[in-house]
């Protein structure tokens, strides 16, 4: 899928053929984000459903989960502040993370959007049936297309991604957001100061604590480029990060984003 909602495709694992649309069993009713979620330790697939047309006009988007068996459960609705082309969200063992940023806001309004609009976080419980809540987190004015990953630490959530600076060029920072769900503070700042995008992890760590991210790094290019593939260590997620390779390039060749294998 890409961008504002559309539906999967099943492909044939032997020739990579396209066997056709995937829906669930008619439980999909609109379209999947890009970036759905597998959790790891459950095989649950998770995502978002929402259409590109949707994504223009309203405010609502829905929460799915769908068991190894194909069976899906009751969809959750969740209210956003405005009509958004969300394009990634993440998960925790229990939660999944909700990005309520405002990038149309961020496209329309250019260098001044930040003073003109809110951004929060929300956190869903994932096991709490149809009928659970979303509790939301006001935050800085962010903006965040790709997420490096989130999880549990005692009565927090930690979510690490990259936070948009500019779109146009595709600049975006590492970014940590600390939230705690007894108190409703959050603690943010930047991972670091390098422009970069398309972040990776094993996804075997996917929504529980890792240590390596890998990073393609932004280019000095007047185009949106990346020479140098970085690997981070996170240590013990204290907020303290340090890069272990720094590896660049050959001479005029760019990459994108890294699969871990």
């Amino acid at each position: 899928t890409w961008y504002g909602g559309a539906r999967p495709y099943n492909l044939n694992p032997e020739d990579f053929s396209t066997l056709g649309q995937e829906d669930f069993h008619g439980t999909m009713k609109r379209g999947m984000i890009a970036h759905p979620k597998i959790d790891p330790q459950t095989g649950e697939l998770i995502y978002l459903d929402r259409s590109f047309v949707s994504s223009l006009v309203s405010k609502t988007i829905y929460h799915q989960v769908v068991k190894p068996s194909g069976e899906a459960a009751t969809p959750i609705a969740i209210e956003l502040l405005r009509p958004e082309a969300m394009h990634d969200f993440a998960i925790t063992k229990n939660h999944s993370v909700i990005l309520d940023f405002p990038l149309r806001t961020m496209i329309k309004k250019g260098p001044g959007w930040r003073d003109e609009t809110r951004s929060r976080i929300g956190i869903l419980p994932r096991r709490a049936g149809p009928d659970a809540k979303v509790q939301w987190f006001e935050t800085s004015n962010n903006v965040c297309l790709h997420v490096v990953n989130a999880f549990e630490s005692d009565h927090k959530v930690i979510l690490v991604a990259a936070e948009l600076e500019d779109f146009v060029k595709g600049i975006a920072y590492l970014y940590r957001w600390e939230i705690n769900l007894k108190t409703g503070e959050v603690a943010e700042g930047l991972v670091d100061d390098e422009a970069m995008e398309f972040p990776r992890i094993n996804d075997q760590f996917t929504g529980v604590s890792n240590r390596y991210a890998y990073v393609p790094m932004v280019a000095d290019k007047p185009t949106f480029l990346f020479d140098r593939l970085r690997k981070y260590d996170f240590g013990d997620h204290s907020g303290q990060s340090r890069v272990v390779v720094n590896k660049n390039l050959a001479t005029d060749c760019f990459g994108s984003e890294p699969v871990f294998v």
